[in-house]
């Protein structure tokens, strides 16, 4: 009796062992094959789901680029209708020069910061979007897609990869018996980068102590001995804080006739006019322009930018 209760059910086991198969043949060959099985509707589904996902993406994606490109192409416009307006070449006309010439052009921000206007490249005024994060079965691109944070996770595992790295290669210099001398290089005049402009440069949010581990691991990173080797990375994750690579001469002042210091400047150009300041020190608060006083500008606007 036993052993016909067990005939009676291995049809049923044979029926389980057949959809095992199954699952685990349509999810070794993926989406696209279980769902051209006319068998499995909901398999049909849920790729036609997945496609019209990717198929909107594509859409929003090309309607942001096209957008941008129509803003990129105002941008260049204007600025080279600004440079030809300073008398400056278009071709070297930088953002720095777009913001001085709007200062020079727009006085009424001497008053009111808020009341100047701005010009800057589309991609400082709208924010960043996110590429696609898989194909159009559904697929995930990147391996660490399921954090949902996979740019900041993908700098943790370089950074981790690279200091295992470094390890091994510390332990090749102790096999060969060669001295290793740590060689430190310079952070000074950088700093990490902040938690929104690592943000900003991931197109994710963060954490407080997501950020913490990030600081944390590039410092480990840096304590390491052979560290100099990966500065060109480590640099990508920090932020330049000063210049130095300038250097101004300060002219040295002479003693006038009454005994007075003064300094002269002899070229201080302004579109195609030239101009020669001469600073006495100490002065009177007296301004001279071409033997006028500040009535020489007919404007209060011009007259407040005189420096005093």
């Amino acid at each position: 009796m036993f052993l016909k209760k067990a005939v009676s059910c291995s049809p049923s086991w044979t029926h389980l062992d057949k959809i095992a198969v199954y699952a685990v043949r349509s999810f070794s060959s993926g989406v696209t094959e279980s769902a051209t099985d006319a068998k499995t509707p909901a398999h049909a589904s849920v790729f036609k789901k997945q496609s019209k996902v990717m198929k909107a993406y594509v859409e929003r994606s090309k309607a942001h680029n096209e957008f941008m490109k129509k803003e990129e192409q105002a941008y260049n416009i204007g600025k080279r209708h600004l440079a030809n307006m300073m008398g400056e070449d278009p071709e070297t006309f930088t953002q720095k020069d777009v913001d001085e010439a709007i200062e020079y052009l727009f006085p009424s921000g001497i008053f009111d910061k808020r009341g100047r206007p701005s010009m800057k490249p589309p991609q400082e005024v709208f924010p960043p979007r996110k590429d696609a994060q898989f194909d159009e079965t559904g697929r995930p691109f990147h391996f660490l897609f399921y954090t949902g944070k996979s740019n900041f996770y993908d700098i943790l595992h370089e950074t981790v990869a690279r200091l295992y790295e470094l390890n091994s290669m510390e332990d090749a210099l102790v096999k060969s018996r060669k001295a290793i001398k740590p060689t430190e290089f310079d952070l000074s005049g950088s700093r990490w980068l902040s938690k929104s402009e690592l943000e900003t440069l991931m197109v994710e949010t963060l954490t407080g102590y997501e950020y913490r581990n990030y600081v944390k691991a590039l410092e480990r990173l840096v304590a390491h001995s052979l560290s100099y080797t990966q500065k060109e990375f480590i640099m990508k994750q920090r932020k330049v804080l000063l210049d130095v690579t300038k250097s101004y001469v300060v002219a040295e002042p002479q003693e006038g006739p009454d005994g007075r210091l003064y300094v002269t400047t002899h070229e201080c150009p302004r579109k195609s006019a030239r101009a020669t300041v001469t600073v006495i020190k100490p002065g009177t608060g007296k301004i001279e322009i071409n033997k006028q006083g500040i009535d020489f500008f007919s404007t209060i606007q011009a007259r407040n930018q005189v420096p005093t």
